[in-house]
């Protein structure tokens, strides 16, 4: 499987195989994380496939065009108002009294329709109404655009590359807040490639930050699934009502109240609350969770029924400490721990770590480096992206170790375009022949030391001066 990206936020061009391990090395701000929320996004959109479509068309429908008529027709309430306080009226609304108690009904029923409560079919009646009595607005021509447009919104017959599209387009949106582009040149359109055994599964090119669908191949074999974790923190679950962690910034006539949002932290969070739960019921690949003893030793994850969030203990007799308590690394190993032992990460899915050498001591970040090289020979796929040097050499020795090196990873190097100060070039370090190289990688972890030495060499030489 391939993953090709061009103009994509500070990536020019990258060409990635996934084909067990993929580590992207480089320094900061060179596009190692985009790559990761780019595949993320992409496999949400194909797993959510076609099951999202209705949603997420009618979060469209409501916020384009149900929600601006809305607070045209509220004219009418604010007419009645003052017509019942006897106040003189603003507004120059030629509305018969019965087709005044419609509109005000169609009012009110909009709200269900935000709610997704009504059908397409019931909307349309709806928007008929306003339609029969268009001529009594002062702004009769944009509430006719809005009706018109609505019901060719609902009416088109949409194709699997129309609904993919839409899909694609809001997940895309969730995961990076609007900023797909390159934020300097606005005018590059990005291009987002997947493709398996030779063949596009899906292509989406991005023009000031909206994604469009250039093709789509449904029924292809990918992954099913795809885990992003860049915060391990997200394992204390302080979110009491999650479901309103986004939605306070989200505006309430921007999508309905009970719109899905797929975001990385969302759906970390997601799996993390579903996976404690199950933490105590359900074990799977307990080879790989030997191996998180040398970490833990005698401790343990505990889910709370009282609370519904997850304690430590460090042996069987101590005191549950809450996870905010307890070390970063611990939070780091803990993560994966339980989304291992509970089986929501599978093998089916790809896990995307960003940068998990952070909080790490770097004995630990080896640990973690050969628990990841065990889980790829067990076929796990996993992306992950570093500039550690413990956890990068880690990766190499390990995989060699357990020998997936030659067919099952891939390292790539990140790195600025010398042709555009605000882009940077992803490229693999095994040639065409085979030829395995990371001396690039190592010699850009190892450069700031060299200054250091410099400077520790210039200190020494004015001392004896």
């Amino acid at each position: 499987m391939k993953l090709k990206l061009k103009n994509v936020g500070k990536i020019k061009e990258a060409d990635i195989e996934l084909s067990g391990l993929t580590l992207i090395a480089g320094p900061n701000d060179s596009g190692k994380s985009t790559v990761g929320k780019v595949l993320f996004a992409l496999m949400k959109s194909i797993a959510n496939y076609p099951a999202l479509f209705e949603q997420i068309q009618r979060d469209k429908l409501y916020k384009e065009y149900l929600n601006p008529l809305h607070l045209e027709l509220r004219t009418i309430e604010r007419d009645e108002l003052m017509q019942s306080q006897q106040v003189p009226l603003f507004i120059e609304a030629k509305i018969s009294p019965q087709s005044k108690r419609k509109l005000l009904r169609v009012i009110h029923d909009l709200y269900r329709a935000r709610d997704n409560i009504l059908n397409n079919e019931e909307i349309s009646d709806l928007l008929d109404v306003v339609r029969k009595n268009i001529n009594g607005f002062r702004n009769k021509e944009y509430i006719e655009y809005l009706v018109s447009d609505a019901m060719k919104f609902l009416n088109k017959d949409k194709t699997s590359k129309d609904k993919i599209q839409l899909i694609s387009n809001r997940i895309f949106q969730d995961v990076f807040e609007n900023n797909i582009n390159n934020s300097l040149y606005r005018k590059d359109v990005a291009n987002i490639i997947f493709e398996t055994d030779g063949v596009q599964v899906l292509s989406l090119i991005s023009n000031n930050d909206s994604i469009s669908c250039t093709s789509f191949n449904e029924g292809m074999t990918v992954f099913s699934d795809a885990t992003l974790i860049e915060n391990p923190f997200l394992l204390e679950n302080n979110f009491s009502i999650y479901s309103d962690y986004r939605d306070r910034f989200v505006p309430v006539v921007m999508r309905p109240v009970d719109s899905k949002i797929i975001d990385t932290s969302t759906d970390l969070v997601e799996k993390e609350r579903s996976a404690a739960k199950k933490l105590h019921k359900e074990t799977y690949h307990e080879d790989l969770l030997k191996e998180f003893e040398e970490v833990f030793h005698s401790a343990q994850f505990k889910y709370s029924s009282s609370d519904g969030r997850l304690k430590y203990k460090v042996d069987s007799k101590a005191k549950e400490l809450e996870i905010s308590n307890i070390a970063s690394g611990c939070k780091s190993f803990g993560l994966l721990y339980i989304l291992l032992k509970t089986g929501v990460i599978t093998k089916n899915g790809i896990l995307i770590l960003d940068e998990p050498e952070n909080h790490l001591h770097p004995e630990w970040q080896i640990k973690y480096a050969e628990i990841i090289c065990k889980m790829v020979k067990k076929g796990f796929y996993v992306l992950l992206t570093s500039h550690s040097p413990y956890m990068i050499q880690a990766l190499r020795t390990y995989s060699e170790k357990e020998e997936i090196f030659d067919k099952k990873v891939n390292f790539y190097f990140a790195s600025k375009d010398k042709n555009g100060k605000n882009y940077s070039i992803i490229e693999n370090v095994r040639n065409e022949d085979g030829i395995f190289n990371d001396s690039r990688i190592f010699q850009s972890l190892y450069s700031p030391i060299e200054i250091l030495d410099d400077i520790y060499s210039e200190i020494n030489h004015k001392c004896k001066g």
